[in-house]
């Protein structure tokens, strides 16, 4: 799997010719090179989310940053995850949105926060998250949609308000 940008017409692969270089300063010499075992694989990705000028870059294993010809694992330097699984990644604006079965965390510049049942998120086992209108967020449950704007949350009950096998294909916009 590669990633490309297009540049003059043609799609140009991302992928340095040596491949991209760790973060790991374990394989870094005196004057700044890298001896790698293997290159950096990017790939499988699940979803990228452009963020600040940098590619974030869901994979099962975790989010990661593509940062010119370097992949690094680490997304902040302040606030944990709510969970080790992430599921989905959305950018939005100044924050980048990314989902757990634990709740959201929101990224903003380096710092990390949560939406959880603490902070008024009715459901937290999000499995997916979709843009709305203006400046609202839809996340896609297990049972269910919450919408969150304004600082608000609401809930739209899987049974109540969506068929069951409906419940996330409408809230992430599949048809």
């Amino acid at each position: 799997m590669d990633v490309y940008r297009y540049k003059d017409g043609k799609l140009v692969s991302l992928e340095p010719e040596g491949g991209f270089k760790s973060t790991n300063t374990t394989y870094m010499m005196e004057d700044g090179t890298q001896i790698l075992p293997h290159a950096e694989r990017l790939g499988p990705i699940i979803r990228i989310a452009p963020y600040s000028g940098t590619l974030y870059c869901l994979r099962p294993d975790g989010l990661v940053i593509l940062n010119g010809d370097t992949v690094e694992p680490c997304i902040s330097d302040w606030g944990q995850l709510p969970s080790k699984e992430m599921r989905d990644v959305l950018s939005l604006g100044s924050r980048l949105f990314i989902g757990t079965p634990k709740g959201a965390a929101i990224l903003r510049g380096m710092a990390l926060t949560i939406l959880d049942g603490k902070s008024g998120l009715p459901y937290e086992d999000i499995t997916c998250m979709a843009e709305g209108f203006g400046a609202d967020i839809w996340f896609g449950t297990s049972w269910g949609a919450v919408r969150h704007t304004d600082s608000k949350f609401h809930y739209f009950a899987g049974q109540r308000w969506l068929p069951n096998d409906k419940v996330n294909a409408i809230a992430c916009g599949d048809k």
